[in-house]
């Protein structure tokens, strides 16, 4: 199989646990909904195998994606500003919405699905990580909670998102 199926097959399954997560968030949190500031907090960190292999379905608004080369070097295919602009927008009004964040080395991938929900009454953001390395598709996805998003001009900054910490988008090439 090749490489790009292989990716593509990879990302299908990616997304489809993050629907699968995030079906389960707003079913758990559909009550007492409120008024409330985007203020999420953090959670334990939890391994979930990959089982699916539906169709990619993204929750909320989907923003995009910002993909890294190994070379370090943006992919051109979506400007980064825009993806980062929806984002940050739909967690100032706690809308639903989804980013997507790949970051590829030269036997590498770490897929990135970022996510944002209001869940019993407050702003939740999440992140849906998954490794592989080739020839080997990834076998898990690890899914944590936020604690914050700071904005500026040349990156996204994702704080306290469990074993990785803070995790930083970029908007710019360097």
């Amino acid at each position: 199989m090749n490489m790009q199926l292989r990716s593509y097959i990879s990302h299908l399954l990616f997304a489809c646990i993050c629907l699968v997560i995030a079906l389960s968030m707003v079913a758990c949190g559909a009550q007492g909904e409120g008024s409330a500031s985007p203020t999420p907090t953090p959670t334990a960190t939890t391994a979930v195998p990959i089982t699916t292999t539906a169709g990619i379905t993204i929750v909320g608004q989907n923003c995009g994606k910002v993909s890294v080369r190994p070379n370090g070097s943006l992919d051109a295919q979506q400007a980064p500003g825009d993806v980062s602009n929806c984002f940050w927008k739909a967690f100032q009004s706690c809308q639903s919405a989804t980013m997507m964040f790949v970051v590829g080395g030269i036997d590498t991938l770490t897929t990135r699905a970022f996510t944002v929900q209001k869940q019993a009454g407050t702003c939740k953001v999440s992140e849906a990580v998954q490794h592989s390395i080739a020839p080997r598709p990834a076998n898990s996805t690890t899914i944590n909670s936020c604690a914050d998003i700071i904005k500026s001009a040349d990156k996204l900054t994702f704080h306290s998102c469990g074993e990785d910490g803070t995790v930083e988008v970029p908007l710019k090439n360097a």
